[in-house]
């Protein structure tokens, strides 16, 4: 052994011995270790469309994941999901649905035909209690030759589909003469547009009442489903007896969310 050699071996030596005989006296805690049966720290998927492992799916499938919690849509910009085949690497675009906990994710373009795909969830993704989504491979699929013709959503418009909702439920409160309640005013497309869609959600600083192409950013769909993190009570309610009025029915509520995904058309 060389002199130098051996003059960097006495140090490590003596640096070892420094730790441990600090470690002695202090205590050092041992790494954490994984524990595999632990429950995950944010929301996780419940089912996935197209499930692991399924062949012959459409070349323009949509893809569905179901989720145990509210995601933050707001964390899933940036590049946070994938969609490969081999090298291949197709741009997405997606939203996030409060009212069916589904992530909606299609392809900027059709798939490529027997192929296998994979889709996946980066890091940075977060459920509404600021827990990370487990980043990892969501589901993998081979697609056949079809195109299938799936939308990400229905596209609806306000005066067919939203205002008959909003004038039976929500215009008694929310419209009318005078001043509406929360300056919110839903018996017609100008209060709408004006005091809706865009406006800042009191309830949830930093959010908008309703964010035209993303659902999952707007605070009136979790007030509608009545999620325990909103201010004050679920929507619609009364103002007489308990408090509250029967929600808006499953389809009504899915109808808004629709609304909203398609970018709160009027026509």
């Amino acid at each position: 052994m060389t002199t130098g050699a051996a003059h960097e071996l006495r140090l490590v030596l003596a640096l070892t011995a420094a730790v441990w005989s600090w470690c002695a006296a202090w205590g050092c805690a041992p790494p954490a270790e994984h524990d595999p049966d632990a429950a995950p720290e944010g929301p996780y998927p419940l089912s996935v469309d197209p499930e692991d492992g399924s062949a012959g799916v459409f070349t323009d499938k949509i893809i569905r994941v179901r989720f145990s919690d509210h995601l933050d849509e707001r964390s899933l910009r940036s590049g946070r999901l994938s969609l490969r085949s081999g090298s291949i690497s197709l741009w997405v675009r997606s939203f996030y649905d409060p009212v069916r906990r589904d992530l909606v994710v299609w392809s900027s373009s059709t798939m490529r035909k027997y192929a296998t795909w994979s889709f996946g969830i980066e890091e940075g993704v977060r459920g509404l209690d600021g827990g990370e989504v487990a980043a990892g491979q969501v589901t993998s699929f081979r697609t056949g030759e079809q195109i299938g013709g799936e939308q990400p959503f229905e596209r609806l418009n306000y005066e067919d589909h939203v205002r008959p909702i909003f004038s039976s439920s929500c215009a008694s409160c929310h419209g009318g003469p005078g001043q509406p309640i929360a300056g919110l005013a839903l018996d017609d497309a100008a209060g709408v547009a004006s005091t809706l869609l865009g406006a800042p959600a009191e309830g949830w600083p930093g959010w908008k009442r309703a964010a035209p192409g993303r659902p999952g950013e707007s605070y009136l769909l979790y007030k509608l489903i009545g999620d325990e993190r909103i201010a004050g009570l679920r929507m619609p309610r009364s103002f007489e007896g308990s408090g509250f009025a029967p929600p808006l029915a499953a389809a009504e509520q899915e109808a808004v969310a629709d609304w909203l995904a398609g970018g709160a058309a009027f026509f």
